[in-house]
């Protein structure tokens, strides 16, 4: 991986649909089902990781992916349903195996979020056998 990441940009596109709202998260959940029909910011943090991962795709090998390490995110305005959405990742630190991304959301006329998203590349054979090869018990 090159420092050449660095100032590496990918943009995706997203119409909010019902699976992304709040009232849709837990279902039987009072305290979710509540709420005002809005975007969950969870799911907002999930979209902002998209455009970086799909950078960060296109630089790797075909036995690499990337893991999220962290993000913060700041949801600055209520999303309703159907709203299209704009999602724009740069890259601004790229270090051997980890980067981190800034990350914009618009609406088309408001910025509706910011983020920063940091990722590591991971071999995948390598990190199944290391984390994944356990058995995971059953209740």
């Amino acid at each position: 991986m090159s420092s050449s990441w660095v100032g590496a940009s990918h943009t995706v596109e997203h119409r909010v649909i019902k699976a992304d709202l709040v009232t849709s998260l837990f279902p039987g959940v009072v305290v979710f089902e509540a709420k005002p029909p809005v975007m969950a910011t969870g799911l907002l943090g999930a979209l902002c990781e998209w455009p970086a991962m799909e950078a960060i795709r296109a630089r790797i090998g075909a036995d690499e992916d990337s893991l999220g390490t962290g993000y913060t995110i700041d949801h600055l305005r209520a999303v309703q349903l159907h709203t299209l959405l704009r999602v724009t990742a740069t890259c601004v630190e790229h270090t051997g195996r980890a980067s981190v991304w800034s990350v914009h959301v618009t609406d088309g006329l408001r910025t509706i979020a910011t983020a920063r998203a940091a990722f590591v590349v991971v071999d995948i054979g390598r990190f199944t056998a290391k984390h994944l090869s356990f058995a995971v018990p059953h209740p």
